[in-house]
């Protein structure tokens, strides 16, 4: 059955309680419906396959009952959990269609919440398509006053900073946490906290700040005197001090808290927080065994190593019992039954057997207290985690003493068993030697003369091998010599010819670029510069006619003097190299243009955001810009629009600013877009005229690369990447 609640006696959280009795009451089909999506949703993060099967109940009787809203919010459910579960895909497409289901009720809050699950799974992958998703979020949360929607949006967007803008990253959260705190919302306060204090940690690596935070999230867990969330708050700030900043003994304050409070109130017997505390435990005592190693103090190491062996197999005995939390506390209740039971009473002195029954009472009286709600939990787990270390020190003094005596037992019997048998051995050995004596003398002699004759004619066959060896050894040299000279002459002969080949190649080739590029230039004057002048001379009515003309065939012709230059450059490419602004430079070569513009009726987005700066040469880059713009006007029909966009994207562990420049023009076939690249490609392979193989030189000389995308029947894509600014250039 689904959300099936487990047998064992346990004390559960009053919200799960509430939500679990109207579920298993309800008789209505609707009710239980709705009822079984919202434990989903509570539980997913707690105890993720309980919420799949709550949410997969919530699903089957939303479509018997044919109520949309009803499923839309089951979708939701089904597909947080399916994602908790590492069921990827198949949630993913729950989502989306809970998000289309939410947008066609005009269900708000369904949609919000949906877009905010999309961009926290997108977070990683595509970021992004996740800050699309929690920016549209945010504006329907803020529009329609969903506070605790708008929350969420702001943890997702502060996860989206904390990367490249931890500041940024910790006024998202504090938003957040301002909102939870309205709406009086514990845990979602505890978790923003937390994620807080892991980036203080993580990224802006202040150990004390994130402690802070953890304090804070002990303090209202307190003010609730709710026990999950104090568990888990002493679990993490435990952590934070052993692993951060090496305080293992208040690390252990702070388990040992969190371990007293998940015995007793452990939130549906999974035994998270136990099997958490322990392992902790469990790995404080072994870093201060490791100190007092270091500090020479045997007698604490071993006391801490027993204490480390201790906690570590309570460890293994919850995983053993599945996190069964009653059946851990019946087990270690026995177990120390049996320890002070089957102590040595000669070891184990009155005044340790008061005292442990005296912590006993002390514990029952300290419990009472906390159910009686005369203490807090924190409280009760602050003087119970200080009873029970004294009570472990206790254990291990008898323990220690008790193995002590029954291993010196031990030994003092099996030196006993051992002088015993030597002794029989010994007299046995004796006879053996007497009566072997004399025939063993004569066996020495016989194998003495035997061995000696053996090694005299062994000496002479190996002399007489080794002067054999010497001679074959000797001719052998001198002919591996001469083979070696000669390999020597033919090496060198074949390098030489290689290398006259190599130059031979080289000149050919360079004779080629020669030509083809003077051809290149003549193609250029011809198709490209005359008829984009011819133009505009022709025309009429222009304003001061000759300065225009002049202007404007000035700026073509410095482009043909760059390209020209360019091309016949011997060499790779020296530039002037600095960080840019893209959006300045792309608007500066607009401006040059943009009467051109405005005369064939084209519109110019420039969409590159003012903070990304490249690494390059301006004067280049300008050339960039402008040979991009004047094909355009040369080849776009008027009336059209140019896009300029540019995105951040990594390359070989380097950032690149990416720059998609989308042209109105003619389109090219895929099969056809490498030929752009060539110095004569054919003509229905010139999106760019013969403009391509410039433009492809000048971005590979700034390290970049640049392609063509044709991403509809009219008009294509120019994509291009530039180092970012402050990276290496080579």
């Amino acid at each position: 059955m689904a959300g099936a609640r487990p047998l064992l006696a346990q004390r559960d959280e009053p919200y799960y309680e509430v939500l679990y009795l109207n579920w298993k009451n309800a008789f209505d089909a609707e009710v239980k419906a709705r009822t079984a999506a919202k434990l989903s949703l509570y539980l997913v993060s707690i105890d993720p396959a309980l919420a799949l099967s709550y949410a997969r109940e919530a699903f089957e009787n939303s479509q018997s009952i044919d109520d949309e809203t009803l499923k839309a919010g089951a979708l939701l459910a089904l597909g947080k959990a399916e994602i908790e579960q590492a069921q990827r895909n198949s949630g993913i497409q729950k989502l989306k269609q809970a998000l289309a289901l939410a947008q066609t009720l005009h269900n708000v809050w369904l949609e919000a919440e949906t877009l905010n699950a999309l961009a926290r799974i997108k977070l990683i992958e595509n970021r992004k398509a996740a800050y699309a998703d929690v920016m549209k979020a945010l504006q329907l949360s803020e529009r329609h006053q969903l506070g605790l929607c708008q929350a969420e949006s702001y943890l997702i967007l502060g996860d989206w900073l904390r990367l490249d803008n931890p500041q940024d990253a910790l006024g998202q959260y504090q938003k957040a946490f301002e909102i939870y705190q309205k709406e009086n919302q514990t845990e979602a306060q505890i978790n923003t906290l937390q994620k807080m204090a892991e980036t203080q940690l993580t990224y802006r690596e202040d150990g004390r700040a994130a402690l802070q935070n953890w304090q804070q999230a002990i303090k209202l867990a307190e003010s609730t005197n709710h026990p999950r969330l104090l568990a888990h708050s002493l679990n993490g700030q435990a952590l934070l001090n052993a692993s951060a900043l090496m305080q293992y003994k208040a690390a252990l304050q702070s388990y040992f808290q969190a371990y007293v409070i998940a015995q007793e109130y452990d939130f549906l017997l999974r035994g998270a927080s136990l099997a958490t505390s322990l392992k902790g435990i469990a790995s404080c005592y072994a870093a201060l065994a490791r100190q007092a190693r270091q500090k020479g103090n045997e007698e604490e190491k071993r006391e801490y190593e027993q204490k480390f062996k201790t906690y570590q197999q309570l460890f293994v005995d919850l995983e053993n019992l599945n996190g069964n939390v009653a059946l851990f506390k019946q087990k270690q209740k026995a177990e120390n039954q049996r320890r002070y039971q089957t102590a040595s009473p000669i070891v184990s002195l009155p005044a340790n057997e008061n005292r442990l029954r005296e912590i006993k009472n002390e514990k029952n009286a300290i419990e009472n207290q906390a159910r009686k709600n005369e203490i807090s939990v924190l409280e009760a787990s602050r003087q119970k985690a200080i009873l029970l270390k004294e009570e472990d020190s206790l254990f291990l003094s008898l323990t220690n003493k008790d193995e002590l005596i029954s291993r010196l037992q031990r030994e003092q019997s099996e030196k006993d068993a051992q002088i015993e048998v030597l002794s029989r051995d010994a007299q046995q050995k004796e006879l053996e030697i007497n009566q072997t004596y004399q025939q063993r003398n004569y066996w020495l002699l016989g194998i003495f003369l035997l061995v000696l004759g053996s090694g005299l004619y062994l000496a002479y066959h190996q002399k007489r091998f080794r002067r054999q060896l010497a001679v074959q050894k000797s001719s052998f040299n001198q002919q591996k010599e001469r083979i070696n000279r000669q390999e020597v002459l033919v090496r060198e002969q074949a390098t030489l010819i290689e290398r006259k080949e190599e130059e031979l190649v080289y000149a050919l080739a360079k004779l080629d670029d020669a030509k083809l590029d003077n051809r290149l230039m003549a193609e250029m004057m011809k198709q490209e510069m005359v008829p984009l002048l011819s133009a505009y001379i022709d025309k009429k009515n222009v304003p001061s006619e000759n300065t225009y003309l002049a202007q404007e065939g000035q700026k073509l012709v410095y482009l043909l003097q760059s390209m020209y230059a360019l091309q016949n450059q011997v060499g790779p490419l020296v530039m002037l190299a600095a960080d840019y602004s893209l959006f300045k430079i792309a608007r500066k070569a607009w401006e040059q243009c943009n009467s051109l513009f405005k005369e064939k009726n084209m519109l110019f987005v420039n969409q590159i955001r003012p903070f990304y700066y490249a690494f390059g040469e301006e004067a280049r880059l300008m050339e960039v810009f402008l040979f991009l713009y004047y094909n355009s006007l040369h080849y776009a029909p008027a009336g059209g629009f140019v896009q300029l966009e540019a995105d951040q994207i990594y390359q070989g562990g380097k950032k690149f600013i990416k720059i998609t420049y989308t042209d109105p023009g003619p389109a090219i076939a895929a099969d056809l877009q490498s030929l752009a690249f060539e110095k004569f490609s054919p003509e229905e392979a010139r999106p760019l005229a013969l403009t391509m193989p410039y433009l492809r030189r000048v971005i590979e000389q700034h390290g970049g690369q640049i392609a063509l995308q044709t991403n509809r029947e009219e008009g294509f894509q120019v994509i291009f990447t530039l180092p970012e600014a402050q990276e290496v250039f080579v």
